[in-house]
């Protein structure tokens, strides 16, 4: 019982790259479609699809499979990295979000962003955030993982260390 939650919390630490409880609108919304200028930090940030929810509907985020997101510098395009939609939703009141991607800022500073969706959905003011990666003090996600399960690997021994002496 103690390695199998030890190994649950490290495998969710490792598939989620950390603890994703972030603000994932740090940094501001765009709308979709639209552009707009965002003040983005150096380093890791994190794109998702956001709306509004709709009154009795059981649906987290019905974001268009064709959108497109663009973002620039002054130093030129920063690629964007599509991460698998299907991998989450999460919903904070009545807004849904769904992961669409992550950008490496080289520097800091403001940056113009650009969206797109030709494709028609019942999104109720779509718009894309740009937020906080997971935390993760850890370095390298499979460390993390590592890591948090080693107080419970540690516990199951002693608790198994009784039943040696038997």
């Amino acid at each position: 019982m103690v390695l199998g939650t030890g190994a649950v919390l490290g495998l969710l630490w490792f598939v989620f790259g950390g603890l994703p409880i972030t603000n994932h609108a740090a940094y501001g919304r765009v709308p979709v479609p639209g552009a707009g200028s965002l003040e983005l930090p150096v380093g890791e940030v994190v794109i998702n699809f956001e709306e509004d929810g709709i009154f009795g509907e059981d649906d987290s985020a019905d974001m268009p499979q064709d959108l497109q997101v663009s973002v620039a510098g002054a130093s030129g395009q920063v690629a964007v990295e599509r991460i698998s939609e299907n991998l989450f939703a999460s919903s904070t009141g009545s807004t849904g979000f769904v992961p669409y991607g992550e950008i490496d800022v080289p520097s800091a500073g403001t940056y113009q962003v650009t969206t797109a969706a030709s494709e028609v959905t019942s999104a109720v003011s779509p718009r894309v955030t740009f937020g906080e990666p997971p935390w993760n003090p850890f370095g390298p996600a499979w460390l993390g993982a590592l890591l948090i399960m080693a107080p419970f690997l540690v516990l199951a021994l002693i608790l198994l260390l009784p039943l040696r002496r038997a």
